[in-house]
């Protein structure tokens, strides 16, 4: 499903409306590139406050705090909701970080936070379409219910990469239509001296 001439913030574009046996509790949006959280190099914490994952990231003109948003809620769950899919997010990003170094781990655990085939299957559409934009940047991470799951963690429920968005540097393309890099540039290689795909 893809938000297609619509705005993000219409949940129903991606059928979030929180309603159902088993519907979308929640879906949290990465916010960019930039930070080590939105990378998965260290672990977020959730400002209450804020109401996102953030950092403090200096002061304004007026001498208030700024906050730097790592993650922040695409779809807002129920209130009854909130707390789970706070705790899980948090759970599930800081996990990641803990098996960056650790293949074996990663491979035998991948399954009590993710759903395989909806994860690869998007980042085997990043590496087909060398679309650098979309490896931590315009990624949405829903918390649905799978029927295969382990129903002992989090009732079934995981995380997952299911609906598109913003798909618009496809072919190693700038948002202007201007080449970056090859077509068929693979993860990890470089251009200028940068990873290409920037969320590396």
């Amino acid at each position: 499903m893809g938000d297609l001439c619509n705005s993000k913030k219409n949940t129903e574009v991606f059928g979030q409306t929180g309603e159902g046996t088993h519907y979308t509790k929640c879906c949290i949006e990465d916010s960019g590139n930039d930070t080590e959280e939105q990378r998965f190099l260290k672990a977020p914490v959730y400002n209450a406050d804020e109401d996102e994952w953030d950092t403090e990231d200096g002061v304004d003109e007026n001498g208030k705090i700024k906050y730097k948003t790592h993650f922040e809620w695409r779809m807002e769950p129920n209130a009854a909701d909130k707390q789970a899919c706070i705790d899980a997010w948090t759970e599930t990003a800081a996990w990641v970080v803990s098996v960056k170094d650790n293949p074996t781990k990663f491979k035998e655990e991948f399954d009590q936070y993710f759903v395989v085939e909806p994860m690869l299957y998007h980042f085997l559409m990043i590496e087909y379409f060398a679309a650098y934009d979309n490896v931590s940047k315009n990624t949405f991470y829903s918390w649905d219910w799978y029927e295969d799951a382990d129903q002992s963690k989090w009732d079934g429920y995981r995380w997952s990469i299911n609906k598109a968005y913003d798909w618009d540097t496809l072919l190693a393309y700038d948002n202007d239509g201007k080449p970056l890099g090859d077509y068929g540039i693979d993860y990890g290689e470089m251009e200028n001296n940068k990873s290409f795909f920037n969320a590396i």
